[in-house]
This record gives structure tokens, C-alpha cells and sequence, in this order.
């Protein structure tokens, strides 16, 4: 249903009705299903873009049946898509820039110019990094759109403030890209969409937390979240909790941030978005580097890197050598992080991207100083200090120059290492000097004009949808009444129905979970019960009681199994599974030992309460691998090779074996035959046994070689 409204919008633009909503929905869609649209789009655009003159666009138009406007459109909307992050068709920004050189060509009404300045600002932004150019052109934009207020000059002016709040954001000019962003909620608010205004409030929620003030992001990114709540668009969705992971994990609340990340993961997994996915994997890497598991955050890097280098992403490449650099440094691995950093300042060099390769630059003099490696220690913190001044950083200058220190003591060159120290202490008085002309002059002026002009246009905007509402209001009430009473009804049989149907299921997969005999919870129900909060899985036979049901019939030997399975729940503190007359499965979650267990269970034997038992236990997880997990039928198979192992032993006190795996055992030894693998494994030690009998005397039951293969399910 959704390809075919983007498909209904795209053809809207073409013939040229396009109305106000329905240029909302294409500006909602090109943030939605940018691939999907791109796919439309291109396929209704001349294959062809070359033209030399306007009068020869005009009659290529005319002979596809548009007019030259309505195709202009068409290319403006599909060059913005060819810069789109979330499309990754070949070619495209090639055909972004052949776009852009025709618009110059072609592009004669205020509109039409003022979208060219801004494609092309994009272009050197997001192509070249460009991004005092990129303000020019878009300064140069809202000057040729003027005092437009139709529909798509309000449009293009959203799509400006927000390219210019990103960009001042990025190049660490706050005030800058604050007015953008109080501009792009305005006119947000001017052109009454719900999604917009929750997609300006979700930058300004972004422009708080880069700087520094999460109280206010917060409040930002709830509100956009109350708006969001209003309809259901997932990649905006997904964005919000990307964006409230980054800012959880800046108020080191990280179990919040892991949370929301893991639910923006999930959701880009599912839309195939593999730039966000990166991105949101390298959130999830930076939580555990903050909370100082550097090997957890090094998988994450890695796996964000992996998918960078399939989507040709250099700069999110970049990004993440220089975290894995960080990552290494802190593990005490400094040859390793230096040669990720390496890696990355290639490429921020080879992309220009010097607002990255400064503090790249910097974390290489920190490590080099570390190795006191002194020559490297002093090239690149020379270089970091040259790169901070060009982009005018003081504090990454005052850093800079105590690396710079630091070298020249280690080299014995006091007199250099003095005028260093001169220079940097200079410069943090002049950071003093300009926070207390900041706060003494910004805040009672530009910032509080900004919060007016907000304040009122959001109450102007307010009065207007209320006006609004009370024209179709009467009109309505009538109907919806008739109709919620109607919707009533049928709500209420159904209510009815899904509550009784309910009932039945739940009734119905608790029996299915069950031993027949006892009612107690059976094997369906143990495989439920292994979860990532379970530490042991353990198997236990009662020999007495093996046959209880033929000795005794099923009317005494239900209560007696039933008591048994209570018993041996208060002992061990586990949950209990009757999988037969006389087998258990316990459940643990805590982590213990197979003699420890046993010990418990030993110990309720010894006391006249149990008949002699035999013990199988496996650890869990059974791998050190966490991105590997096996499947519950895998885990119990496996704790009944121990318990049968236990069984052969024959002990008149009882016996126990348990498994667990060394730190490089693959998961390949858990596939059929199980039982034929696992011996071959523990035959080659890749399987621990520890039993309170003589391992030799162990007989493992025979296994036939099977006539085809199976896999096991390894999730």
C-alpha cells in the first residue's frame, strides 16, 4: 500500500495537480522510502540529460508530454534523492552533479534557481566536505527565494534551514546552527506538519546534546517523539531512537542508550538501511568504550566497518579506524592503534575532511607520546595544532600544544617547550575572556530574539488550527457520532471474541507444555526456558523412579514425581522440568559448578529422601563466542550425552559429568550427528569432562555414521 502511494505522489508531480498535501507527502516520502521514490522517479526521466539550451529542454519536455516546469521538478526532486545518504544506486551522484550543470543551463524562475543553489551546495557538503561553501550557496538560496510563501518556495526554505543547521552543527558553529534550527521549526509550524515540526524538534534535540546540554535535548526529543506518536512512519521513528540513544549515552544513562539502539538496529535491519545500520552499530560500540568493555565495543566497530566498506561510505570508514584506534590504545595495543589511525588519516586527507583528521591527528600524538616515540609525538601534534588553527579550535589548539610540550621536554628542548607552554596559556585566557563575553552578550540578544520569534509564531500557528478545526468541527460531529457508536459495537464483539479466543490459546499452550502424567512443566516448556539469563542447564536421573509409572500406575507415582520435582527445586534454588518418570531438566540462574550441584542433590540423597541419582551438566553459554548461540534442542542433546556418560559410570553413590568448551572451540562441533561430533570433540579435547569417577571408564553410547547430512540450528 505504501509503494503505491509513493508511486501515486511521483505521478502527482509529473502531470503537474500537484496540491499542498500532496507536496507534503512527497517531501514525507523522500525521508521515508528515498530508495522506493528514486526507483519512480528515475524511471519516468529522460535516460538522456544532455542538453545544450533551454529551448531544447523545452521541446525534449514537450515531447514526453510535460512542460518544462513540471520536469525541472521532476529533476530537482531526483538529484536531492541522488544525495541521499539512505540511496546507493551506482552512478548517482554522478548524475547529481549532470543535474545540477543542466540547472544552471535551464533554471530560470526565483524557485528554480534557489533549489540549484542548494543541490549544489549538498553536492560540495556531502561529496567534498565543502562546508563554508555549502552556507554561501545556501545563504545565496534563501536570498533568491525572497519573500516567497507558496507551498513549495516554504518547502524549499525547511530543507535549507535544516541543510544549514546540519552543516554550522558539523563545523562546530553553534550560534549559527542554532538560528538555522529555531528558523526550520518556524517554518515547520508555518506550514502545519506534524512530521516536519517532529523532525525539526528531533534537530534541535540533536543541536543540544552536541552541545552539552542534555536537559534541553531532552525535552526536544520528547516532543518530537509526542508528534511522532500521531502516525506511523518507521524511518523517522528509528532516527528518534538512534538519536535518544546518542543522547542516553552522553548522560551515561547506558542501559537507556543500549536499549534505544538495539530498537533503531532492529528497525534499520528490517528497512535494509545499511548506512544507518552502521551508524547505529557505532553508537552501540561507543557505549561499551565508555563503559570500558573495549573488546565489545571493538566487534561493534568492526561489524560497522564491514558494512561501510560494502556501501563505499569513506568517511564513516574513517570514522570508525580512528574508534578502533581509540579502542586499541586503551587495551595498552599501541602498534595496533596506530596503524587503524593511519588508515584513517589517509582517508580524511584524501576526502579533506579536516574537521575529522584534527582530532585524528591528535590521538596519534597521544599514543605516539604514550610509546614515547617523541620525533612521531611531535609531527603529528605539530600538525594537529596547524589544522586547529585553520579551523579556528582553540581548545583542540590548547591540546595540541601540550603534546607539543610535553615532546620538547622529553627532547631536552626546554627553550621550545616554554613558548609552547606560553602559547597555550594565552589562549585559555582568551577562552575566559570570550565565555564571559558569551554569556554576558549572546544570551540577551540573539538566542532570546530567536525564542520570541518562535513563541510567537507557534502561538499565531495555534490560533490558525482552531479556526481551522471549528469550520468542519459541527459538520463532522454528527457523523463520527454515528459512527463511533457503530465502531462501538463491533469493538465490543470483538473485544469479546479476542479475550475468550484468549483464553483458549494460553489454556491450550500451557497443556501443550506439560507431561502428560503429572501436569508438571515438560520438555516444550524447558526449551522455552533457555534464555541469555540462563547460566547452567542440567539433566538428572533418579533411577528408582525410572519406571514409577509401571510400578506404581500413573495415580501414585503423579503425586510422588510431583513432590520429587518440588524437592529438588527448594534444594538447588533451580526450575524443574519432568521430561519422563524419573528424568528432570534443571534450569539455572546462577552460575555453579556440576560438583557443586551435585553436592546438593548428594546431600537430600543421603538423607533417605531420593533414590541413587545420575548428574549431566553443561555451562551456559557452552561458547565463548556471544554472537554465536545454539539452539535449546542443541543445549539439552547435549546435557544428555553428559548424563548418559554419567549413567555408564554405574556408581552405587551416584555420579556426574559435566562439559564445557574451550575458549576456541568452533561452533561447527554441534552438528548432526551430535552425538558422534561431541565424542570426536571430547576425544580431541576441544571438550572438557569433569566427573567425580575415572574418565576412562566412561562408555559413551555407539553411534552409526548417518547416510546423509543434517545441520543443526545455530542461531
Amino acid at each position: 500500500m505504501y509503494f503505491f502511494r509513493v508511486i501515486f505522489i511521483a505521478s502527482m508531480l509529473l502531470i503537474g495537480t500537484t496540491q499542498a498535501d500532496e507536496l507534503d507527502d512527497i517531501e514525507i516520502n523522500f525521508r521515508e522510502q528515498p530508495r522506493q521514490l528514486h526507483s519512480t522517479v528515475v524511471s519516468s526521466t529522460p535516460k538522456s540529460l544532455r542538453y545544450l539550451s533551454l529551448k531544447e529542454f523545452q521541446a525534449s519536455a514537450s515531447e514526453l508530454g510535460y512542460t518544462s516546469g513540471q520536469l525541472i521538478n521532476q529533476l530537482i526532486l531526483l538529484a536531492r534523492l541522488d544525495l541521499d545518504a539512505q540511496v546507493l544506486v551506482p552512478g548517482r551522484l554522478e548524475q547529481a552533479l549532470e543535474i545540477i550543470e543542466l540547472l544552471k543551463i535551464i533554471a530560470r524562475s526565483d524557485y528554480e534557481k534557489a533549489a540549484l543553489y542548494n543541490l549544489e551546495g549538498r553536492y560540495l557538503g556531502r561529496v567534498d566536505q565543502q562546508y563554508q561553501q555549502t552556507v554561501a550557496l545556501n545563504q545565496q538560496a534563501l536570498e533568491q527565494l525572497g519573500e516567497a510563501e507558496d507551498k513549495r518556495s516554504q518547502l524549499l526554505r525547511y530543507v535549507i534551514y535544516e541543510d544549514l543547521g546540519t552543516v554550522n552543527l558539523i563545523a562546530k558553529q553553534p550560534i549559527p546552527s542554532l538560528n538555522a534550527y529555531n528558523l526550520l521549526r518556524d517554518t515547520a509550524y508555518q506550514l502545519r506538519n506534524d512530521y516536519l515540526i517532529a523532525n525539526a524538534e528531533a534537530a534541535l534535540g540533536k543541536y543540544y546534546n552536541v552541545n552539552d546540554q542534555q536537559t534541553k535535548s531532552l525535552q526536544h526529543y520528547t516532543e518530537a517523539f509526542r508528534l511522532a506518536s500521531r502516525y506511523n512512519h518507521p524511518n523517522q521513528k528509528a532516527l528518534l531512537q538512534l538519536n535518544l540513544a546518542k543522547l542516553y549515552r552522553d548522560m551515561e544513562q547506558w542501559d537507556e542508550a543500549l536499549e534505544f539502539a538495539h530498537g533503531a538496529a532492529d528497525a534499520y535491519k528490517s528497512m535494509g538501511s545499511g548506512s544507518f545500520l552502521s551508524h547505529t552499530m557505532t553508537v552501540i560500540a561507543m557505549v561499551y568504550a565508555n563503559t570500558g568493555e573495549w573488546n565489545k565495543a571493538i566487534d561493534y566497530y568492526l561489524n560497522a566497518q564491514q558494512l561501510d566498506a560494502e556501501l563505499k561510505n569513506f568517511i564513516a570508514q574513517g570514522l570508525n579506524f580512528h574508534n578502533l584506534g581509540e579502542a586499541y590504545f586503551n587495551l595498552n595495543d599501541h602498534q595496533v592503534a596506530l596503524d587503524y589511525l593511519f588508515q584513517a588519516n589517509a582517508i580524511f586527507k584524501d576526502r579533506k575532511s579536516n574537521h575529522y583528521l584534527v582530532y585524528n591527528e591528535m590521538l596519534i600524538a597521544e599514543v605516539s607520546q604514550a610509546m614515547e616515540d617523541w620525533p612521531l609525538t611531535m609531527q603529528h601534534a605539530t600538525e594537529a595544532l596547524r589544522l586547529a588553527k585553520l579551523l579556528e579550535l582553540p581548545q583542540e589548539q590548547i591540546e595540541a600544544l601540550g603534546y607539543q610540550t610535553h615532546a620538547y621536554k622529553a627532547q631536552g628542548q626546554y627553550q621550545q617547550a616554554l613558548l609552547s607552554q606560553e602559547q597555550s596559556f594565552q589562549l585559555q585566557q582568551e577562552l575566559l575572556e570570550q565565555e564571559r563575553n558569551t554569556n554576558s552578550n549572546v544570551s540577551s540578544s540573539a538566542v532570546t530574539e530567536q525564542k520570541l520569534k518562535l513563541e510567537v509564531s507557534q502561538l499565531r500557528q495555534e490560533k490558525l488550527q482552531q479556526q481551522d478545526s471549528l469550520h468542519t468541527r459541527n459538520i463532522l460531529l454528527a457523523i463520527t457520532l454515528g459512527l463511533s457508536l457503530l465502531l462501538l459495537a463491533l469493538a465490543t464483539q470483538q473485544y469479546k471474541l479476542r479475550k475468550r479466543m484468549a483464553k483458549i490459546n494460553l489454556a491450550q499452550k500451557t497443556k501443550m507444555q506439560q507431561e502428560p502424567i503429572t501436569s508438571l512443566p515438560g520438555y516444550l516448556a524447558l526449551l522455552g526456558s533457555v534464555s541469555s539469563t540462563t547460566k547452567g542447564l542440567a539433566l538428572l536421573s533418579l533411577e528408582d523412579e525410572l519406571n514409577s509409572d509401571l510400578t506404581l500406575g500413573n495415580s501414585l507415582a503423579a503425586p510422588r514425581l510431583a513432590q520429587l520435582a518440588e524437592d529438588i527445586a527448594a534444594i538447588t534454588g533451580a526450575k524443574v522440568f519432568l521430561l519422563r518418570p524419573g528424568l528432570f531438566a534443571l534450569t539455572l540462574t546462577e552460575e555453579t559448578r556440576p560438583a557443586q550441584l551435585y553436592r546438593q542433590l548428594s546431600d537430600w540423597q543421603f538423607q533417605g529422601l531420593a533414590p541413587k541419582l545420575a548428574l549431566g551438566y553443561i555451562p551456559l553459554p557452552l561458547l565463548a563466542n556471544p554472537d554465536v548461540k545454539l539452539s535449546p534442542e542443541t543445549l539439552v542433546e547435549t546435557a544428555q550425552l553428559a548424563l548418559a556418560g554419567a549413567i555408564s559410570l554405574q556408581n552405587n553413590q551416584g555420579s556426574y559429568v559435566g562439559f564445557s568448551t574451550l575458549d576456541f572451540t568452533p561452533a561447527a562441533i554441534f552438528s548432526a550427528p551430535l552425538y558422534l561430533q561431541l565424542q570426536k570433540s571430547i576425544i580431541r579435547g576441544l571438550i572438557r569432562v569433569e566427573t567425580n569417577g575415572e574418565k576412562d571408564k566412561i562408555h559413551w553410547p555407539e553411534v552409526l555414521q548417518p547416510s546423509r547430512s543434517e545441520h543443526v540450528s545455530i542461531i
